[in-house]
């Protein structure tokens, strides 16, 4: 296709074979955060010199390319919930995340029982029992993660395939929020698998970008 206007305008790719996040072994070993606005507040910033200040390394996903992050995007859509409900009913917005906390998932103990083997103390009644620490074996928590994401990768990848992998140098397209393609030039892969750092016509590089073609 060597039209410049028919690849402006074309098509999305078709979607590649998921790949899955290596689940993590201990607590706080990978977390995963959005970077949102809410109420006409940002926090990027902040949050840079906060890695740079504990020395973790932060590595973003695509812009624009929500699906690399997509676990991280669903808590953060019912954060914002939280929040917004919270401020319209001048309600504490820390105590409904704190319930939230509390809440079980996907079948297993709540975030905080699998993270600090204990529920969280709320306003809400409860029994010395039920605030008593209760290990969650680990390996529990392994096994149902791994066939969660097992059932997803099959029912993704049914209408899935890969598309070629792009080498430093070449020249490509890029799909922009609007959904059209502009030409650009790889310059080096990203941190995260198919992203890359690319050079565009006004030599403005984005960090990465996972929605390519070639």
């Amino acid at each position: 296709m060597k039209c410049d206007i028919c690849q402006t305008h074309r098509s999305s790719n078709q979607k590649e074979p998921m790949l899955s996040q290596e689940i993590p072994e201990n607590p706080w070993q990978t977390v995963g955060t959005d970077l949102f606005s809410w109420n006409s507040w940002n926090s990027s910033q902040e949050f840079r010199r906060f890695a740079e200040y504990w020395g973790f390394q932060h590595i973003t996903s695509s812009p624009r390319y929500p699906q690399s992050n997509d676990l991280a995007e669903k808590t953060v859509q019912t954060a914002k919930r939280i929040l917004t409900k919270a401020k319209q009913d001048k309600m504490d917005p820390y105590l409904s995340l704190l319930e939230y906390r509390n809440t079980p998932v996907d079948g297993l103990k709540s975030p905080a029982q699998i993270l600090m083997s204990r529920r969280l103390r709320s306003i809400l009644p409860s029994t010395t029992a039920q605030l008593r620490p209760q290990v969650t074996p680990q390996s529990l928590v392994q096994e149902r993660r791994e066939e969660c994401q097992l059932r997803q990768k099959r029912h993704y990848d049914t209408s899935a395939r890969p598309l070629l992998t792009p080498q430093a140098g070449a020249l490509i397209h890029y799909q922009q929020e609007d959904g059209t393609w502009q030409p650009a030039t790889i310059v080096k892969p990203a941190e995260t698998p198919r992203s890359y750092h690319i050079k565009t016509g006004d030599d403005h590089t984005p960090p990465q970008d996972t929605k390519r073609q070639h």
